[in-house]
């Protein structure tokens, strides 16, 4: 079993207002996000929220995932992460941990993912966007313990650093499947670079 861990607890400071319920293509960012997970081939998903936790979990809770709170979710991005790690069923085998605020990766980037792990059996599969490597990133089982011990806000970065010569690396062919909205110029850069992507 394969889980999905969705990361939408953040505070969104730097975009001064609630990034995962604005608006792209007529769906809001988190829509976008869980119904990529939920059309991949993922087992299971797992949301973790926290800021705003009522307004997201409105947004989403018409869709097949497990809707997790982080009370902590003001300490920082780790306490999200641990948050969805003890949620996910036991008997899940790797996990795929995806930022709320990254829409464009669709259900085939996903699928992508899960597919080399299960061809493979790696420790971690990392996605290389054009040369650069980005989120999801897929954590095996042996990994659960460190992930649990991360602490501060940041996720498994500094795992997948460690790790990183153990890595199976899946090419993307998408710039825009990297992009992360985090201040409102991304996001207006966002919405106009996905406008031209479908002209």
């Amino acid at each position: 079993m394969i889980s999905g861990i969705i990361l939408a607890a953040g505070r969104s400071v730097r975009m001064g207002q609630p990034k995962l319920l604005l608006n792209l293509q007529g769906r809001s960012l988190i829509r976008h996000v869980v119904e990529n997970a939920v059309e991949s081939r993922l087992d299971k998903v797992v949301v973790v929220v926290g800021n705003e936790a009522a307004k997201v979990r409105a947004e989403i809770e018409r869709y097949d995932v497990q809707i997790v709170e982080n009370p902590a979710f003001a300490e920082g991005q780790s306490m999200s992460l641990r948050a969805g790690l003890r949620a996910v069923d036991p008997k899940t085998q790797a996990v795929l941990v995806l930022m709320g605020d990254q829409p464009f990766v669709n259900s085939a980037i996903i699928d992508a993912l899960v597919e080399r792990y299960k061809q493979e059996n790696c420790v971690l599969v990392v996605p290389d966007y054009v040369g650069q490597r980005g989120a999801p990133v897929l954590f095996d089982r042996s990994l659960f313990h460190e992930l649990l011990a991360v602490s501060g806000d940041k996720g498994g970065r500094d795992i997948v650093k460690e790790h990183f010569h153990r890595a199976c690396v899946v090419p993307i062919e998408s710039g825009l499947a990297a992009r992360d909205i985090d201040t409102w110029s991304d996001y207006q850069d966002v919405v106009a670079t996905a406008g031209d992507a479908n002209a």
